[in-house]
């Protein structure tokens, strides 16, 4: 009566493996891409929401200004910072470009009312940032 004992224990292993398997908890399938910053994990998603704030930006920009001011600063300005760190490591040019862009939007955010090229700037700062997520081999989708 070994033999039925074993495959009794054998059948009750294999269904807890089945089980385990089948589980909704975290699996490396199911894990979000990161990149390596300053030797730290960031989140690819997280460096996209940089072009989602830009793009919040510019379409606020028209019938809210401060509105766009605030999607800047929530969503993409620190984000950039990551993202040029960590595409100097590949193409200082693109990063050089990145951070140029981003000052001259932040400069235009520093006036108020807003100059009138603030969202020819941040169109560049948008390039700029997808030219750079590019590097990265992030991709972006469009506003």
């Amino acid at each position: 009566m070994t033999s039925r004992a074993a495959r009794v224990r054998t059948s009750v292993l294999l269904g807890a493996l089945l089980l385990a398997a089948c589980s909704p908890g975290p699996s490396t399938g199911a894990r979000e891409r990161t990149i390596q910053v300053n030797g730290q994990p960031v989140p690819v998603s997280s460096l996209r929401e940089a072009v989602t704030g830009l793009c919040a930006a510019l379409e606020r920009l028209p019938t809210d200004p401060m509105a766009a001011r605030d999607a800047f600063y929530a969503l993409s300005h620190d984000r950039l910072h990551t993202i040029a760190a960590a595409v100097q490591e590949v193409d200082r040019a693109v990063a050089a470009s990145l951070l140029q862009s981003k000052a001259v939007v932040e400069e235009d955010l520093a006036r108020f009312p807003f100059p009138a090229s603030l969202a020819a700037d941040l169109d560049r700062l948008t390039a700029a940032t997808r030219a750079a997520l590019g590097a990265l081999s992030i991709r972006t989708e469009p506003c």
